[in-house]
């Protein structure tokens, strides 16, 4: 039979009509446990792992300044990264720079108030695909324009002290830092002609500039002529 106590529950226009119960003879019969639906239940807030908590602080102090915060953050992802950017450039592109510039611009962003404010690891595969993308167009545009003829000039020999090795050191180089060496040490260009010319930022190009001269460098302190 009904469970009259189960009534309470509903509206008085919905509920069932009230009867009254039959009496059969025998054992006693089961009591009906009627489901009283759904009960609103407060649930505690869920704290985040130590791992989310650790990066918003690292996060804030990004924001804040805190330039070590930030090499923290590199050296968590940076070989995730590196990985990642490896299989999405051309064979003239260092993924190496697809990383730094990736990082530079979230840092840039950190600090003017924007960017991630958690979850940095998906943002940072966001910028790295992106850079890719950008450094693989301008590396085309770099062979496309034949930007790098230079190469076979004869007059640069003398320009960089008669040694034919630095002209093999050059030619052994990724195409970006082959045209950032050309523009600022044999042409005079500055910094900011190179970031126009690839689409970078200053401070990316700039950062490109000391990676082609440190490469550069070990080019020619490796080859078989040393």
């Amino acid at each position: 039979m009904t469970d009259l106590n189960a009534l309470a529950w509903f509206p008085e226009a919905d509920r069932p009509p009230r009867t009254q119960p039959e009496t059969v003879d025998g054992p006693p019969l089961l009591t009906l446990v009627v489901d009283r639906g759904p009960v609103p239940v407060e649930l505690a807030p869920v704290a985040a792992s130590p791992a989310v908590e650790a990066e918003r602080r690292l996060l804030v102090r990004c924001r804040a300044g805190d330039r070590f915060a930030f090499a923290e953050i590199y050296d968590a992802h940076r070989a995730d990264l590196l990985s990642f950017a490896s299989r999405r450039v051309a064979r003239t592109v260092d993924p190496e720079d697809v990383v730094h510039e990736a990082f530079l611009a979230t840092m840039d962003a950190i600090r003017k108030g924007l960017g991630p404010r958690e979850g940095i690891r998906p943002y940072l595969f966001t910028a790295v695909r992106r850079r890719s993308i950008s450094a693989n167009e301008g590396a085309r545009r770099v062979i496309l324009q034949d930007s790098l003829a230079w190469l076979e000039d004869p007059t640069i020999v003398e320009s960089v002290g008669g040694e034919e090795a630095v002209v093999e050191a050059l030619r052994s180089l990724p195409a970006r830092w082959q045209l950032a060496l050309v523009r600022t040490e044999v042409q005079g260009y500055g910094v900011q002609a190179v970031a126009e010319e690839l689409g970078l930022s200053p401070n990316a190009a700039s950062a490109l500039v000391y990676r082609a001269r440190v490469g550069l460098r070990r080019a020619y302190l490796d080859a078989p002529h040393c």
